[in-house]
Parts: structure tokens; C-alpha cells; sequence
């Protein structure tokens, strides 16, 4: 994740901070499960990221000085965490967890003080990502269709998945 002037990123399984030429590393966290997908808040002082601290992947947040990671999920299906709200004040993330089959997953809000999460919409959704404004959000409706290299035996074109915009209000 890049903000205006620090890059996150996973190393060894642990969140790390740097400038944004890669400059003066430092690790946020230690802990023996993996930490991934970090997002940056809109300011730039705290890191959204999941983690399966307790044996399931939920969405913590932490300041950009470390410190201990706040929980802010605790369902038992897997929450990915996907962006921040433009204003900062709620983290967005996909999970499975109102999808009968469980193969796909479907966008929520949680917000950083702590509450209940809202699903952002009924439509499917693998990430998402507000408009400055915060009127749209942009999402890509599936997985990508083939992973690694076994997506290009018998290749039948690209394997990028579409990006739809959506007025979700509307």
C-alpha cells in the first residue's frame, strides 16, 4: 500500500512501515500469524490490515507509530480488508458471510471506533474502493479467473477481471 509518503507492505508474514523510496524499514507487528493486505486511512496515520490472529482472518487496525493492532471483526468467516471510507471514519472489506455457497464474498463497513458492520451492497464483490467523494464505489465483482501458472495452459485470453462502478445509493 502506498500513501503520500510511506509504503506498507508484508515481510515474513509481519506488516512493515518505509519511507517511500524504500528507506528506513520498520515492523509494526510480530506476531506469529500472518498479517496481509494492508490499506493506509485516508490521513495516513493508521494501517487497516487482516490477520488470523486467532485462527480466523479478521480486519485489525493499527497506528502508523505501532503499537498494539485493534480488532474490529469478529465473525467467524474470513474478512478481507479492501480500503477505507474517503472520511477515514470506517474500513471496507469483502467476506463470505451471508453467501449461501460460500465460494464468493460481498463488501461491508466496520467502523475503526469499533461497532457493527454493514454490508455495503447485495452485489458480490472481491475488493472495493471509494471515489474521493464517496458517492461511488468501484469493485471487481470476482476472482481473478486463474492464478499462477497454470492459468496460461490453454490460455483462452486475459485473466484480469472486470471493474464495475456502482452508485450504491442508487
Amino acid at each position: 500500500a502506498v500513501s503520500a509518503d510511506r509504503l506498507a507492505f508484508v515481510y515474513g508474514g509481519d506488516l512493515w512501515v518505509a519511507n517511500r523510496d524504500g528507506s528506513q524499514p520498520r515492523r509494526l507487528t510480530s506476531h506469529a500469524a500472518s498479517e496481509f493486505a494492508p490499506r493506509f486511512s485516508p490521513d495516513g496515520r493508521w494501517i487497516a490490515f487482516s490477520a488470523s490472529y486467532d485462527g480466523n482472518t479478521d480486519v485489525y487496525v493499527i497506528s502508523l507509530d505501532g503499537g498494539q493492532p485493534r480488532r474490529l471483526t469478529w465473525h467467524p468467516s474470513a474478512d478481507v480488508v479492501s480500503g477505507w471510507s474517503p472520511d477515514g471514519k470506517r474500513v471496507l472489506f469483502a467476506s463470505p458471510r451471508e453467501v449461501l455457497n460460500n465460494r464468493s464474498n460481498q463488501l461491508y463497513e466496520v467502523p475503526v471506533e469499533g461497532g457493527f458492520e454493514q454490508q455495503v451492497m447485495k452485489a458480490v464483490a472481491y475488493e472495493g474502493s471509494w471515489s474521493p467523494d464517496g458517492r461511488l464505489l468501484a469493485y471487481r465483482p470476482y476472482r481473478q479467473a486463474n492464478n499462477g501458472a497454470s492459468g496460461w495452459r490453454q490460455s483462452r485470453g486475459g485473466t484480469t477481471p472486470p471493474i464495475w462502478i456502482i452508485d450504491p445509493k442508487g
